[in-house]
Order: structure tokens, then sequence, then C-alpha cells
């Protein structure tokens, strides 16, 4: 899936929790962009860790093949 599909999915989810938890009482309304930006950001974060985990690991399953196969 492409990634600016999936951001779009996220931050219409972020929109939605938002929405909840005003309609709740949890969060004032003016709040809302904030609290959007705010999961787009630990999002973003945790995507790029993500991503850079796996090519570590990427990368270590090479460098084993590649010792076996000398």
């Amino acid at each position: 899936m492409d990634t600016t599909v999936l951001g779009l999915i996220a931050r219409h989810g972020a929109t939605t929790l938002a929405g909840i938890l005003v309609s709740h009482g949890y969060l004032q309304s003016s709040g809302t962009e904030q609290f959007v930006g705010a999961v787009m950001l630990i999002l973003g974060v945790a995507w790029s860790w993500w991503q850079k985990q796996g090519q570590r690991q990427v990368a270590e399953e090479l460098a084993k093949l590649k010792g076996g196969a000398q």
C-alpha cells in the first residue's frame, strides 16, 4: 500500500479519535489540531524506527548468509 494512502488513513484515524475524545470531554475542541499533529509525529517516529529495525535485521541476515556461503 502506498505510504501516502497510509498517511491519509492515519490522519483520518487521529481526527476520528480526537472527535471521540472531544465528545467524551477528555479533549477540548480547540486542541484537536494539536492532538492530530502530536499523533502524526508519534506515528512518524514509530514508522521510522520500524524501518530502521527492519533494515538492521535484513543486513544482519545478509551478513550471516554471506559468511556461511564462503
